[in-house]
């Protein structure tokens, strides 16, 4: 349900036509993100404290593409949607044990593809937020003890949240926090 509504462009966000995709196709023809951009007074919402991870990502597909592919690049949204479904599926299954952990996984798949398409996120921040915290959650709740010294990867997804939306930041120091 998910991929189709993103292929008709029924998930997609309006972000991703307003925001996103625009900044995503402004820094690829300008192959950076110049200063000018930034300081540009319709810009204000971008420069500079809001994460720009979405865009960049989203400008490196418009450089490979040669142009901004507008009803493809939502679906980058199920890629980073599928990477937090085996990323969350595969620490589950080792903390809870094959079937357990796969029947959570997939119910918890369930949840997020039903939330994506009714929440509009095709295109925008959502998808790799959730991946980044889902992956981090995953990581730091199903670590044994005598893991705990490598906490690199855990500490790696915080920083993409921090840098995918504000948001990220708040959730990243809730897990840590906890």
């Amino acid at each position: 349900h998910f991929a189709f509504s993103l292929m008709s462009s029924a998930a997609n966000s309006v972000d991703f036509v307003l925001f996103y995709g625009v900044k995503a196709a402004l820094f690829a023809s300008a192959r950076g993100i110049p200063a000018a951009i930034m300081s540009h007074p319709l810009f204000v919402h971008a420069a500079p404290r809001y994460p720009p991870l979405m865009p960049i990502v989203e400008a490196w597909g418009v450089v490979l593409a040669g142009r901004m592919p507008w009803r493809f690049a939502p679906a980058i949204s199920l890629t980073w949607y599928l990477a937090a479904v085996l990323a969350v599926g595969s620490r589950l299954r080792r903390r809870l044990g094959g079937r357990e952990g796969a029947a959570v996984a997939a119910y918890w798949a369930c949840a997020m593809a039903l939330s994506f398409a009714w929440s509009y996120s095709g295109g925008d921040a959502e998808a790799p937020l959730v991946f980044y915290v889902a992956a981090a959650a995953a990581w730091l709740l199903t670590e044994k003890p005598r893991e705990t010294e490598n906490r690199l990867l855990p500490a790696l997804f915080l920083a993409g949240a921090a840098l995918s939306k504000q948001e990220g930041l708040l959730e990243g120091g809730a897990l840590v926090a906890g």
